[in-house]
């Protein structure tokens, strides 16, 4: 549902891969760099959580690390369009706020 939401805010700015097709700092951008990422991760463990089992850990384990090297990317790809997006950076956590 969060997924949907967040996708929603993007609008035309969504895209499979890592694209500059807007730059997009409300919503739940405001506080994070990456929402949609971390309510996939989020939905991922609560299907973890749900098989308890080590193979469900691993994939959702192994999820997460693909997702590292496409936020880098992304980011990358954003700086590069949109200077602005370098003081966006500073001013907003990765994934959560205060942490990463």
């Amino acid at each position: 549902m969060v997924s949907i939401y967040v996708a929603a805010i993007l609008g035309r700015s969504f895209s499979v891969l890592p694209q500059a097709r807007g730059l997009v700092t409300w919503g739940p951008y405001r506080w994070i760099r990456h929402p949609l990422y971390l309510a996939e991760q989020i939905a991922l463990f609560g299907f973890m959580l749900q098989f308890a089992q080590p193979w469900s850990c691993l994939i959702a384990v192994a999820c997460f690390a693909a997702q590292l090297p496409r936020m880098h990317y992304e980011e990358e790809v954003l700086v590069t369009t949109y200077p602005a997006y370098r003081a966006y950076m500073r001013d907003t956590s990765r994934l959560i706020p205060g942490v990463y």
